[in-house]
């Protein structure tokens, strides 16, 4: 892993780009997962699929 400014050609800024996205990615499969999980648990708890505070939380997260 390379700092930015340790980045002296193209070569180097893509392939550690392309290690972000990779991380990035790897991530949001997980989350994804556990998005999947959260549906099953809510159905069986009859729960709305969407809980408008739960929203309102993850974007302010998201913003903080």
């Amino acid at each position: 892993m390379k700092r930015p400014a340790d980045c002296e050609t193209m070569q180097d800024i893509r392939a550690e780009i392309d290690r972000l996205d990779a991380a990035l990615i790897a991530l949001l499969v997980e989350r994804a997962g556990y998005i999947d999980r959260i549906a099953g648990v809510k159905a069986s708890a009859g729960l709305p699929a969407r809980i408008e505070t739960r929203v309102e939380q993850v974007v302010a997260n998201v913003r903080s």
